[in-house]
């Protein structure tokens, strides 16, 4: 039998009472919590590989355990202390030719999570590459076919922080970027009738200049990589096309939020059921979403598909929105197989239209779900990447209820998406609400891309 995760969840909740205890049925002694920060460059790019320590005395135990614990922080800078006591605290930061600015925070842990301020660091002037202190640096690389020779007049895209170009190689198959700052970015070629390997390459410019060891391009033979999927002005789609996204995550439940900065990456196609769809990954070469766009409207898949059976591995759910596609074959939609009409880019503004409804009777309980798309009409919206005029607003409502065992639970996701045109989804917002109250908010903005 199928079931679904948002299922489980739910089925879950009629199931389960009372007062988390340990083994031997006794409370699980003091509470514990996370202390989270961030370290970026003042680009607002993440630091990766800084020691972040936190030290100081726990205040439930009468002031006299002490703790000094170091973590290093990930590549979008973020770092995390998990089980800490209540008690105040210092945070410090330290790596190899860095300054930081402050040189430490403060954090009082009592009774929830917390979350510390950012700190700043700076490459220290003798660390950087040449003597040049000017900032900014270059971006070589060189694209070869399986022979090892210069693929000439192949683009290649840039994309990352506040920045997103594009550039062809030369007779030798040899590009370049140059002024380029310090940051986090993506870079991908791309050129009709050719696939590369790898599909992109992610790089940290930290003070000095960044050589790409060869991206080898061979000409597409037919399966992942070779098709086409469909495209439109308000959701252009091209092989090796890259958005950089910067992101603002809040769960109200624990009071934690979280800033990120990631790429979506198209990695080429894929043909699941036999019809092609664009396959999406991040910039951790994780996989992020099947789409395809066609006659005005573009689908994809629920983001609790287990992917699993169309031969992709992940360790998350679908995460380019939050649901997606309608199946061609006339039978009623499956959320667990089919694929769903996210998008209709024909319709009128105030047009609400059906993306899928569906119900199930399971574990003594009744499950329903609900996606709604409405079109609003144009706005014009300015985010990190620039100021875009005419963007189609659009309203994705999922509603997923179950009722039974005395009880019902409702959850409600309410996604906004700004589309501009030649470029796509420049704005998201999303909203998560139970049945009495908004739990967890997400806020994106993209910062850069660039479509080949």
């Amino acid at each position: 039998m199928k079931h679904t995760l948002a299922f489980l969840v739910l089925g879950a909740a009629f199931l389960l009472s009372g007062c988390l205890m340990d083994d031997s049925g006794n409370d699980s002694g003091p509470d514990t919590y996370s202390v989270s920060g961030k370290i970026l460059y003042e680009s607002g790019s993440g630091i990766e590989g800084v020691l972040v320590t936190i030290s100081g005395r726990t205040s439930d135990s009468g002031g006299s355990d002490i703790i000094n614990v170091t973590v290093a922080s990930d590549y979008r800078g973020n770092y995390v202390f998990k089980n800490i006591r209540n008690g105040s605290y210092t945070v410090t930061p330290a790596k190899g030719g860095f300054t930081f600015t402050p040189g430490s925070r403060e954090a009082t842990v009592n009774g929830m999570n917390v979350s510390v301020a950012s700190i700043t660091g700076y490459i220290k002037p003798e660390t950087n590459g040449g003597g040049d202190n000017s900032g900014v640096y270059t971006v070589y690389g060189r694209i070869v076919d399986t022979g090892g020779n210069g693929m000439p007049d192949i683009t290649v895209g840039l994309a990352g922080d506040t920045l997103s170009l594009s550039t062809v190689t030369d007779g030798n198959g040899a590009f370049s970027f140059r002024g380029i700052p310090n940051g986090t970015y993506t870079l991908s070629p791309g050129s009709e009738g050719f696939v590369f390997s790898p599909p992109f390459v992610k790089i940290i410019v930290r003070g000095n200049d960044v050589t790409i060891y060869n991206f080898i391009g061979r000409e597409t033979e037919g399966g992942q990589g070779s098709g086409f999927a469909g495209s439109h002005t308000y959701y252009p789609m091209s092989s090796n096309a890259i958005w950089t996204i910067r992101a603002h995550e809040t769960d109200l439940l624990d009071g934690y939020t979280y800033d990120y900065q990631f790429s979506r990456i198209v990695n080429g196609t894929k043909v699941i059921n036999n019809i092609e769809y664009w396959m999406i990954v991040n910039d951790d070469d994780e996989f992020d979403s099947f789409v395809r766009i066609d006659s005005n409207t573009v689908y994809t898949f629920a983001d609790f598909v287990n992917f699993g059976d169309l031969g992709v591995s992940t360790g998350k759910s679908a995460g380019l929105f939050p649901t997606l596609t309608k199946a061609a074959s006339g039978n009623e939609p499956d959320p667990h197989v089919d694929e769903l009409p996210l998008l209709r880019l024909d319709v009128n503004p105030g047009t609400t239209y059906d993306i899928m409804s569906w119900s199930n009777s399971e574990y003594g309980a009744n499950f329903t779900l609900t996606w709604l798309g409405t079109y609003d009409g144009e706005e014009d919206i300015t985010v990190t990447a620039g100021t875009f005029s005419g963007c189609r607003k659009y309203e994705i409502a999922y509603y997923a209820a179950a009722v039974g065992g005395g009880s019902t639970q409702i959850e409600i996701t309410r996604t906004m998406l700004w589309l501009a045109p030649n470029v796509g989804i420049v704005k998201k917002s999303v909203e998560k609400s139970d049945s009495y109250k908004t739990t967890w908010k997400l806020e994106e903005e993209l910062i850069g891309y660039s479509i080949p």
